[in-house]
């Protein structure tokens, strides 16, 4: 789960919106029209994914059938903003 994260925090640095968008859950994927409607709502909305520095990860946990995982992050953008979220990774077929 970790790789993954950190894989699309790598994509947004990269400004490759193609891979970064591969991380995505195909719902979240159907909701931005194209590349450039999710590229400039990650910039404009979480500013600190799109370039950041450095993340770490905390508490996480399961569903009890493993369809779900979750886990808390800080990340610190290069800009020095720390930001909590938590990531949800969701099985797909």
């Amino acid at each position: 789960a970790t790789a993954a994260i950190e894989g699309q925090l790598k994509a947004f640095k990269a400004n490759d919106w193609e891979a970064a968008a591969r991380y995505q859950h195909s719902a979240l994927r159907k909701a931005f029209a194209d590349l450039q409607t999710f590229r400039a709502s990650i910039r404009q909305g979480y500013p600190q994914f799109a370039n950041y520095k450095s993340v770490t990860f905390g508490d996480s946990r399961c569903s009890r059938n493993g369809d779900r995982f979750e886990i808390r992050v800080l990340v610190t953008g290069v800009d020095g903003v720390a930001v909590k979220a938590t990531y949800a990774l969701e099985r797909e077929e």
